[in-house]
């Protein structure tokens, strides 16, 4: 579980570079947010010590719940969402994201989830804005969960390089992989 929390920590940290190198209006994969929305988004799920975050993450990881549904049908709500922490400005957001994860947001039920949710939000600034992509944290403790979430039964089969792989089942699909 340390490596685990060590890799989210230096993923934030990583992630708050490269947020500072391509800007605040810097295009992600994300529809139409912004460099300055996915830092503002992530920065905020550790506010009140993460207690609503780790409430989600907790139904997202016990009952795989999907979260991201009422978002993606709502605009308007995930917009709303993110609207108070990004007026607290990027120069915030990046500060956030270099602080250690909440206490809350580190016990086994819950990291997990944690790091799969940052190292994919960085990719999504990365390989927006034709920068190499990240892949040095170990993702293989995403992946049982993961597949829960995706609801795979394991009847099809997914290969390619892990980090890929992680990203074909985020939603991030055209990876080039075999299915």
């Amino acid at each position: 579980m340390d490596r685990l929390i060590d890799d989210t920590h230096r993923e934030r940290a990583a992630l708050a570079g490269t947020l500072e190198l391509v800007g605040p209006d810097a295009p992600t994969l994300c529809s139409g947010w912004t460099a300055a929305d996915i830092g503002a988004h992530l920065a905020s799920l550790d506010r009140v010590g993460g207690v609503p975050t780790f409430a989600g993450r907790w139904l997202v990881q016990r009952f795989a719940v999907r979260l991201n549904a009422p978002a993606a049908r709502w605009p308007r709500l995930a917009d709303a969402m993110i609207r108070r922490p990004r007026g607290r400005g990027f120069g915030w957001a990046i500060r956030q994201l270099r602080q250690p994860v909440p206490r809350l947001l580190r016990l086994p039920s819950v990291a997990v989830i944690g790091l799969f949710e940052v190292w994919v939000h960085h990719q999504d600034v990365l390989r927006a804005n034709d920068l190499v992509p990240r892949t040095d944290p170990d993702l293989a403790p995403v992946l049982p969960w993961l597949l829960r979430y995706q609801r795979r039964d394991g009847k099809a089969t997914i290969e390619g390089p892990l980090p890929e792989v992680v990203l074909e089942l985020a939603g991030r699909t055209d990876r080039g992989l075999r299915i």
